[in-house]
């Protein structure tokens, strides 16, 4: 065990392992500051749209004459090409938005005139900012992911490790493998460094623990209604005694007044145990009875999983009487965590047998296992009450009767690399040429099969050594050790040492490839065809990639890929009124999300055209989905299964599943705005502007009730608003048949947006009917599914751009259009079949181009003026100090401060230092 006394000797260790990582490169450091754009990213203004509006609204008090608040329009230049003139047009583009100019006192501009000018500044200072991000397609060094850690994590010591324990990404814009938007900081690596010690500290105890024979255990639920006998036995106790006049001080009562109080809640305490052991069944099983069972039952306690393993958890039971089918599903939690929601089939009297498949946490070793109703609201029976009334229930209180629980298992993969190396090198008493053997032997697999720096090696051996020297034996020492390696840049980052315009290495390219597919490093089959050099050879890639794509492992690509690329991060951060919608619960929320991703990952696994994912056939839903959507669920287990539609079923595609549905809402309702927006930004390829600021709610258009397409039309009559509203809201209506739950209805309460709807407010038709821009019409759903199709040329362009991105590391840019286009042309010989467009991305030069300069200069903090880069491959953040006689004094994270001699840096990098 690592004292608390060493880690300051650790961190500094570490620090000076940096420049140890790969190859011996020194540790460098040199200062950046910010520069202006270069003239090719300038966006020029029309002088057309916008002269004649400046010179009759503006210059009076912005021109030759005056300059109110020093600020003159006339001589502002028209070609946008540093944030500087940026700043001055976004400072009139939001006094347009407004109304502040031109001020009360001078005339208005029409809606005709306002509207051209404020749709061009919107557009041009939003291409603006994309180009003034632009890096010339620079590959910027990145740091693996939580997604990509928890994987690997796995791969090396065959344990899931939760996210809570790995640092959070800390990415700004785009997907969290862009290198350009990671930080690095003192607080990640001591994050990574507490991650790595713990799951080391568990991965050497199992270890050492054989692998057990797999076995079934058998919990009874009739226990729980002893333990209620119990109870009940005592209250009955105490009321014969009462009853035979026993003393206050007999009974444990300090006066009458206590007697008399517990007479009178005498019923509430022991009469509603009466009644709910009077049920039939109540011998051999146990009633979700919300009398009692508030918060469910837990049949299993304490039970030892083995985190190496995976185990089979079977509930036995049945519904209770005639309920509503939302009341068939339970939701099944280890130490208080969701595991899985399972739908209850059978009966009382003939019971039904359901399971699901639980691979816990490195950090579960002993659980409880509770089950309860899935349903909203918290404990009580009046809670429960209002939530059976509001969902229709007219049977029994209980829904759900269980009998039986049974955990099968564990059931083992293969034998970790950890665990093979600890076999191999790990005795009760280690020479330290052993300890030394496995700490190499660990880290090469760690940095992907890129040896380490000999120098590297040796600093981690005398940790090791240090440790051991302070009485910590073999396997104690070894954990310092191992986790400095698994919080070095060697491990964190995607370290690739070609240089600019050069092909990756085999083996880079080979991890490169794995952490696009699958989000971990590569496999062993992978790694041997890479070190023997056919990788690059077309039919080879391709059989890998097939590979790949049927391998479980590329469930990663639709975990991480399109979870963002959809954009789930707002349905998770969206609150649901569950009063007014109470089928709605955590179930259904996970369940949602959960759908986009299998939708994608059979999409792969099938090679579907990406027309898939504006129509299709099926859907792709577990049973609490299917109920939610009134679809029959063919099986009686609980996985996500691909379910073919009724012909007459509205389903299919993104733009059917209740999370994209629900992300267009505000919470309370559904909202074609926002539906417009997502529409345009994901299938028309159309970046949107953020609303300007101050812009008001919808809510206040009116106070009289209105239909949500009314409400929309008045909003749009202002020019701030048409000039965006215009192209979005028609197209967000064609989805208006949609509630915010992704339900299908014909009719819409009336009540303004933002508002509350009247529970039994007046309903009218939904008018789903809209126009692209530039295109044609839609009078319905149909029609609006029939309109994107013929513009999937713009779906498959934003599919590809986010692929790209998201496997290159880096945002996509203006460079790129030319690989981009070529990748579009075969992939629309391939119908956009989303495997061929895969293997067409991988395949293509540019993927397997470095794009990296040898340096790797890469932002680790973005400071407003500062960035300090190294060339040893990993960046350190550090603050300006001073500068004199050619020696920049810089204070590092620590505290301490460190001088660079600018004579002594190679020419490159003192064109980066040269600014201060």
């Amino acid at each position: 065990m690592t004292s608390h006394r060493f880690r300051p000797l650790l961190r500094s260790c570490f620090l000076t392992l940096v420049g140890l990582t790969i190859k011996g490169l020194p540790l460098l450091l040199a200062v950046e500051f910010a520069a202006a754009a270069p003239e090719s990213t300038a966006v020029q203004l029309n002088s057309k749209i916008l002269s004649g509006f400046i010179g009759n609204n503006c210059t009076k008090c912005h021109g030759p004459d005056k300059q109110k608040a020093d600020f003159r329009l006339d001589t502002l230049s028209l070609e946008i090409s540093n944030s500087g003139v940026a700043i001055h047009w976004q400072e009139v583009l939001d006094a347009l938005n407004l109304g502040e100019m031109p001020p009360e006192d001078e005339p208005k501009p029409s809606q005709a005139e306002l509207e051209p000018v404020l749709d061009h500044l919107t557009s041009s200072l939003l291409e603006a900012k994309q180009r003034f991000s632009e890096t010339g397609g620079e590959v910027f060094l990145r740091r693996i992911n939580r997604r990509e850690y928890r994987n690997t994590m796995e791969d090396l010591f065959g344990l899931r490790v939760p996210d809570e324990l790995i640092p959070p990404n800390d990415i700004g814009e785009g997907f969290d493998t862009i290198g350009l938007s990671q930080q690095f900081s003192s607080f990640h690596f001591e994050g990574y460094f507490k991650a790595a010690e713990k799951i080391l500290k568990t991965a050497m105890h199992w270890s050492e623990q054989p692998r057990l024979d797999s076995t079934t255990e058998r919990f009874e639920l009739e226990p729980q209604n002893d333990r209620m006998r119990k109870a009940l036995k005592v209250y009955d106790e105490k009321m014969k005694r009462i009853a035979a006049g026993d003393s206050n001080e007999a009974l444990g009562f300090n006066d009458d007044a206590g007697r008399r109080l517990f007479i009178q809640r005498y019923d509430l305490m022991a009469g509603g145990k009466k009644r709910y052991l009077e049920q039939p069944q109540i011998d051999t099983g146990a009633y979700l009875d919300e009398e009692f069972f508030r918060i469910g039952v837990t049949p299993v306690l304490n039970y030892k999983f083995d985190p190496r393993g995976s185990y089979r958890i079977e509930v036995v039971g049945g519904v209770n009487g005639t309920q509503p089918s939302i009341r068939h599903f339970v939701e099944l939690k280890a130490n208080g965590l969701a595991i899985g929601h399972l739908r209850i089939t059978g009966t009382p009297e003939t019971p039904g047998a359901t399971a699901l498949n639980f691979r816990p946490n490195s950090d579960l070793e002993k659980a409880s296992l509770n089950i309860s109703e899935n349903r909203t609201g918290g404990p009580g029976v009046r809670v429960f009450q209002r939530y059976a009334k509001a969902v229709g229930s007219k049977g029994p209180q209980a829904a759900v009767w269980l009998d039986r629980v049974e955990i099968e298992g564990p059931f083992y993969g293969e034998v970790s690399f950890f665990e093979l190396l600890h076999r191999e090198h790990l005795t009760e008493n280690p020479s330290n040429e052993t300890a030394k053997r496995l700490l190499s032997d660990f880290a090469k697999r760690a940095f992907r099969e890129q040896t380490p720096a000999p120098e590297f090696l040796e600093k981690v051996h005398a940790v090791y050594l240090m440790t051991r020297e302070h009485g910590s034996t073999a396997s104690e020492a070894l954990v310092p050790a191992l986790a400095m390696i698994l919080s070095s840049p060697g491990f964190l980052y995607q370290l690739e040492e070609s240089s600019e315009e050069e092909n990756l290495t085999q083996i880079e390219f080979a991890n490169r490839l794995s952490h696009f597919l699958w989000s971990r490093m590569p496999d062993v089959e992978l790694l041997t065809t890479a070190t023997e050099g056919h990788l690059y050879d077309a039919d080879v890639l391709r059989a890998q990639v097939n590979r790949m794509l049927a391998h479980t492992n590329r469930w990663a690509l639709a975990e991480g890929f399109m979870s963002q690329w959809a954009t789930l991060t707002r349905f998770d951060d969206i609150a649901i009124d569950v009063e007014q919608h109470p089928t709605f619960n955590d179930g259904l929320r996970l369940s949602a999300r959960l759908e986009t991703q299998h939708f994608f990952d059979t999409m792969i696994a099938e090679n579907l055209g990406i027309d898939q994912l504006v129509d299709s056939d099926f859907v792709v839903v577990n049973a609490l989905l299917a109920d939610h959507y009134g679809l029959n669920f063919p099986s009686e287990e609980n996985d996500f299964q691909k379910v073919t539609l009724p012909a007459s079923s509205p389903r299919g595609g993104l733009l059917g599943q209740m999370a994209f549905l629900t992300m267009g809402s505000n919470g309370e309702r559904s909202s074609p705005i926002i539906r417009g927006v997502l529409v345009a930004e994901k299938f028309l390829h159309k970046t949107i502007a953020s609303p300007p600021a101050n812009v008001p709610e919808l809510a206040s258009a009116s106070e009289k009730p209105l239909a949500v397409k009314e409400i929309i039309e008045m909003h749009q009559r202002k020019a701030q608003c048409s000039s965006c509203h215009r192209k979005l809201d028609p197209i967000g209506f064609g989805l208006e048949n949609f509630d915010l739950l992704g339900q299908w209805r014909d009719l819409e309460v009336v009540g303004n947006i933002g508002k509350k709807a009247e529970v039994e407010g007046e309903k009218i038709p939904v008018r789903a009917e809209g126009a692209f821009p530039n295109k044609g019409e839609f009078r319905n759903l149909e029609e609006f599914r029939a309109g994107l199709l013929e513009q999937k040329s713009l779906l498959a362009r934003s599919i590809t751009e986010g692929l790209l991105a998201y496997g290159l590391g880096r945002h996509v840019e203006f460079s790129d259009e030319q690989a981009i286009d070529e990748i579009l042309m075969q992939s629309q010989q391939d119908e956009h079949r989303i495997a061929d467009l895969v293997y067409t991305i991988v395949s293509h030069p540019g993927f397997r181009r470095s794009d990296q300069e040898s340096r790797a200069d890469v932002p680790m903090a973005l400071d407003e003026s500062i960035r300090v880069w190294t060339s040893g491959k990993f960046t350190v953040e550090a603050k300006f100090l001073s500068s004199a006689n050619g020696v920049v004094t810089l204070e590092l994270l620590d505290g301490k401060s460190i001088d660079i001699n600018l004579e002594k840096l190679s020419t490159d990098d003192q064109k980066f230092v040269a600014g201060k």
